[in-house]
């Protein structure tokens, strides 16, 4: 699958995004520019998996295991269309080379 290049190799979750449970869904709220994000139970996977160390297949792969979707042919694609809607909603960043994790040497 070619890489988006409007998205993140290895997604972060930007340090200033909060989290509020919202029963079935979660609001992520982006305290420097207001932006307001909704996730369902499977983005807010997604987005939890995002620690600037792992990659879209490495996500995807998850996601298949979490919600047993071994026969969803396109689950690549899915992860990468949500990775890439958080980081052009600014949620999320690059933790790639230069990126990084907060901790990252």
């Amino acid at each position: 699958m070619p890489k988006n290049p409007t998205s993140p190799s290895l997604p972060l979750r930007e340090s200033t995004v909060q989290e509020q449970s919202l029963g079935h869904e979660v609001l992520l709220y982006h305290q420097t520019s207001g932006q307001v994000g909704v996730l369902n139970r499977t983005a807010h996977f997604i987005w939890q998996q995002c620690d600037g160390t792992r990659s879209v297949a490495d996500i995807s792969a998850a996601v298949r295991a979490r919600f047993d979707t071994a026969a969803e042919p396109h689950i690549e694609a899915q992860v990468a269309a949500t990775v890439a809607s958080l980081h052009a909603a600014g949620l999320l960043v690059d933790g790639g080379p230069g990126g990084g994790p907060p901790n990252a040497p």
